[in-house]
């Protein structure tokens, strides 16, 4: 297990998940959630190390919540936790990020949905490696073999009066 804040390796990625809050609606970018539902905002950083820009989509797939109660769909839709995957935004200005590219560290809040009345004081989330190699019978190449890295234990608490988006003022 590692703790919140420290940088792992989970390639092509370097990944840092810092903390979690809790909040009805992140910034006035987001949409409103149905009654009883509201957005669980984690952030961290990312950094590529493959020579090419990477899919943001490859991020929310190597970063899985394990102990989120009650997650729900874009929908709104109850799931179960394991098809909970984020949504990745700029944590500077609340908009998506549908690519990482090299070399380049971005702040970034990984955002679920949930129904939960209560909420833990803490998430964890398993952290996933991948392989660059040939697909099959074919010469192109692609992220493939996906393989746990690490979990990572969060603290999650209330959105902080003035917190606004992913963007939450606090440049570390």
């Amino acid at each position: 297990v590692t703790a919140a804040g420290e940088v792992v390796q989970a390639p092509p990625f370097e990944v840092s998940l810092e903390r979690a809050y809790f909040t009805p609606r992140p910034s006035d970018s987001f949409p409103e959630l149905d009654p009883g539902q509201q957005y669980v905002v984690v952030r961290g950083t990312v950094t590529s190390r493959h020579d090419r820009t990477v899919p943001g989509t490859l991020l929310t797939q190597a970063v899985a919540v394990t102990d989120l109660p009650d997650p729900v769909n874009i929908l709104g839709a109850p799931i179960d936790v394991t098809q909970a995957r984020p949504e990745l935004y700029s944590a500077q200005d609340s908009t998506g990020l549908s690519r990482i590219g090299p070399d380049l560290t971005y702040e970034i809040g990984l955002v679920y949905r949930t129904e939960a009345d209560e909420l833990p004081h803490e998430l964890t989330f398993t952290l996933s490696g991948y392989t660059y190699r040939r697909v099959n019978f074919s010469s192109e190449q692609d992220w493939r073999d996906p393989a746990e890295v690490t979990q990572v234990v969060v603290p999650l608490a209330p959105q902080e009066t003035g917190q606004a988006g992913a963007d939450d003022g606090d440049d570390r």
